[in-house]
């Protein structure tokens, strides 16, 4: 009896799952992603705020919550693996010593970013 290995299937896949994007909580980022105007019609929108929360260690199924800070709040939530997200760019990167950086929520304009 030939044994079967499912190794070349597992890497085919692995291969076609997508970009896993270098990230950390309290970086200062950009998203494009792809939005579907009308039927037809697909333009990338950006959306750039603070990553605040990030949901399960694993890579591949990481939830990441970004919010915008200025006078009201606008908070998105992001799978990361999503195929609709088709660039991230850092524009800052920051340390913090906390897990989730919900205390944001109450800052307002440039104490939002932590300084």
């Amino acid at each position: 009896m030939k044994s079967f290995s499912f190794d070349p299937y597992l890497k085919h896949f692995e291969k076609k799952k997508g970009k896993t994007w270098q990230f950390e909580l309290g970086d200062y980022i950009k998203v494009g992603f792809t939005v579907m105007e009308g039927t037809k019609k697909k333009r990338i929108q950006f959306f750039q705020g603070i990553v605040i929360a990030i949901r399960s260690s694993n890579q591949k199924q990481k939830m990441v919550t970004l919010r915008r800070p200025g006078s009201f709040g606008i908070e998105r939530i992001f799978p990361s693996n999503s195929p609709q997200i088709q660039n991230l760019q850092i524009l800052q990167s920051q340390k913090f010593r906390r897990s989730k950086l919900f205390y944001l929520r109450k800052s307002i304009g440039k104490a939002a970013f932590g300084k």
